[in-house]
């Protein structure tokens, strides 16, 4: 035991204090740059990767420049813009109650809801002390202290393993494939602007029903589908052969003795990049072709002479008799 708490410990000849092991970092002022890095990725997170226009990011302008000046941590920009109206309009009042109980779990907590009876204290707490009370309850959360603290932007973290494993599944599922947006409608409510299936008049955020209603009603499975649209994309193993379900390598063999390639112009307004080989094959074919033509061209022309003769002939001919 008192060799676990000496201080300096001695392994052959080698000797090193324990307070060359702890790193304790300083903290650092964030330049603005990071500032700005930090800000886009807490837009980009808490509403979706849906684009926020300027008048509807004024909601929270003020907390946004209290924490650009150093006044305020990320946690509670974070909490100041899932109140704002932008937020408001877009995910919770454009939805129904399962549907925006899953996108403030995905916003703010960076998963899926686990479970019927976490949904259904969310939704309590949404019912009985209101909307802001509700995103206070997961903000406020210990999950959300362990996870990100006062400084860091909220969002997915792969922790290795999980238990049970549909946990994982529903937090891969809820990102969905890359590009997509939260506030995206579904192709009904796209065409009749005015209906969707949670019966809102809204052009934003609603007629996407609920993912996992069904899933966490009778703890259910999550499809791979739509699991594996959430994964991270690995960049040596991204493309899926559709005929086999096989991933293949989409890194390309770069052939560095490859001929030099040439822009061509092969019709007018339309080009080509080709290789010397393949400019004057193309050279070739399109002479022999144009020589072709020229033939062509010039024997309907003497044969437009021939007729122009024979006409004349005739008129001559009508006309003696």
């Amino acid at each position: 035991m008192a060799a676990a708490t000496d201080s300096r410990t001695n392994m052959d000849e080698v000797s090193f204090t324990l307070d060359t092991l702890v790193y304790t970092p300083n903290p650092v002022p964030a330049m603005t740059e990071e500032k700005d890095v930090l800000c886009a990725q807490f837009v980009k997170q808490v509403f979706g990767n849906a684009y926020v226009m300027e008048e509807e990011r004024s909601d929270f302008y003020t907390a946004e420049s209290m924490y650009r000046a150093g006044q305020i941590p990320m946690k509670e920009l974070v909490r100041a813009a899932a109140k704002s109206g932008t937020y408001r309009r877009r995910f919770w009042d454009a939805c129904g109650p399962y549907r925006y109980t899953e996108l403030a779990f995905k916003h703010l907590l960076g998963r899926g809801v686990n479970s019927q009876v976490e949904a259904a204290s969310f939704m309590g707490i949404a019912q009985s002390q209101g909307y802001e009370a509700a995103v206070d309850s997961l903000i406020d959360s210990e999950e959300y202290d362990q996870k990100f603290g006062d400084d860091f932007v909220p969002g997915v973290l792969f922790r290795g393993t999980y238990s049970p494993n549909e946990d994982f599944n529903r937090m891969a599922a809820i990102y969905s494939a890359p590009g997509t947006s939260d506030k995206s409608l579904t192709g009904r409510a796209r065409v009749k602007g005015i209906d969707n299936a949670n019966r809102v008049l809204s052009l934003e955020g609603a007629g996407v029903p609920s993912k996992f209603v069904s899933t966490i009603a009778t703890n259910g499975a999550t499809s791979f589908t739509s699991v594996s649209k959430g994964l991270p994309k690995r960049s040596d193993l991204d493309r899926q052969d559709r005929n086999s379900g096989l991933i293949k390598s989409s890194s390309k063999v770069v052939n560095e003795k490859a001929a030099p390639r040439r822009r061509v112009e092969v019709v007018p307004g339309s080009y080509m990049y080709l290789t010397p080989a393949e400019e004057s094959e193309f050279v070739r074919t399109n002479y022999g072709q144009s020589k072709e033509v020229a033939a062509k061209k010039g024997d309907l022309a003497s044969k437009k002479a021939m007729v122009a003769e024979l006409q004349k002939q005739i008129a001559a001919l009508e006309m003696s008799a």
